[in-house]
């Protein structure tokens, strides 16, 4: 299947004549939207065919996104690379998506714009571009901070952090992290480079002080340091800035799950859920419910507490609220929430409401 039948086919409204002997590069003039829901299609087909049909349907995709990148024009925003680019990044197509960077930051177009500079960071690493996203990366420290984007900070810190892991902090980088002021940076034993990486977590917490990315960030460079202590600390430390910090919060509580703080982690776990409602975060509330009836089961064997109906159908009903979230997915979790509510079930000789159908049906399997 060419280029114009694709467009044809799933568009008959906006037809394209298909035309054998004409270029698809010269011949196609799409809006960037209008492409980025072209290639969803093809992207739908490739993940419901057999693997010698998925072959073919890749190679159009590829093909469409050829046609498209080499365009005499773009007619579209930044957002609207950036939503293409994520669409195709979702799918582990991240050297395509890296192609609707670098159109969409073509002179005359998007060339400094700090999502898609950040993008192009993030999925650089993810297909072996590193020398395109150095290149990349040299620019957007060259647009003042407080222009940057919470993705340019989260992904920028990212990338140096890569670039440290791998050895790969060459003469050029270290030239263009001299404009990072690391001169409040206070932590013995950093390398230069692991200092800018905190000294932009500051700046971030700076110009963006309502998020909780920083101190999301902050955590994780303290674990890659192997601070545990401050991992937690800087997670802990947005629970109290920051109102609703769902994400914060969960990791917060799976830190202190890991250490056997299971009443910590059940406060923690609740704020994460309250903070995801109202936030409506991406963070899968499945694993929530999850985790905080794991809190209450852990929590209630380590200090040997008695199994009252309250903290029973509480267990129950947050481990019905998970399934009914996981379907029939997460068969590891579904497997150890049936052994956990066996045992609650035995020793509490509660037996599980009718209100509680996926938890009843998990049980009789």
């Amino acid at each position: 299947m060419n280029i114009q039948e694709t467009v044809s086919i799933d568009n008959p409204v906006e037809t394209t004549e298909t035309t054998n002997n004409v270029d698809a590069q010269e011949h196609l003039d799409m809006p960037v939207a209008r492409a980025n829901a072209v290639a969803f299609i093809l992207l739908q087909r490739i993940y419901s065919t057999d693997d010698e049909t998925t072959q073919d349907e890749r190679g159009s995709l590829i093909e469409f996104i050829n046609a498209f990148i080499h365009q005499r024009s773009f007619s579209g925003s930044a957002d609207d690379f950036h939503n293409f680019a994520v669409d195709l990044a979702r799918r582990d197509e991240f050297a395509l998506a890296c192609d609707i960077l670098d159109a969409g930051m073509k002179p005359g177009y998007f060339r400094k714009n700090c999502d898609l500079l950040a993008d192009y960071l993030q999925y650089g690493v993810n297909c072996g571009r590193l020398k395109e996203a150095k290149r990349v990366f040299k620019t957007m420290l060259g647009i003042p901070r407080r222009k940057w984007t919470w993705r340019s900070f989260s992904f920028g810190v990212s990338f140096l952090q890569h670039l440290d892991q791998q050895d790969e902090i060459d003469k050029t980088i270290r030239s263009v992290l001299a404009s990072i002021d690391c001169s409040r940076v206070d932590y013995p034993g950093l390398s230069d480079e692991q200092k800018c990486m905190l000294a932009l977590v500051d700046e971030f917490k700076r110009f963006h002080p309502d998020k909780e990315e920083p101190y999301q960030v902050e955590s994780q460079l303290y674990s890659y340091f192997k601070d545990d202590e401050k991992a937690l600390a800087a997670l802990e430390k947005a629970e109290k800035a920051i109102p609703n910090c769902p994400k914060c919060a969960l990791k917060r509580a799976d830190m202190l799950f890991e250490r056997g703080a299971y009443s910590e982690a059940c406060e923690s776990v609740q704020r994460a859920l309250e903070g995801s409602i109202q936030t409506q975060s991406s963070i899968n509330e499945g694993y929530l419910h999850y985790l905080y009836a794991l809190c209450y089961v852990a929590n209630t064997r380590k200090n040997n507490l008695s199994l009252t109906d309250e903290i029973v159908d509480t267990i129950y009903s947050h481990f019905e609220s998970a399934l009914e979230e996981f379907g029939d997915s997460r068969q590891n979790y579904r497997e150890i929430i049936k052994r956990n509510a066996r045992d609650i079930r035995s020793s509490s000789h509660k037996e599980i409401g009718d209100d509680y159908i996926n938890l009843q049906a998990l049980l009789d399997e």
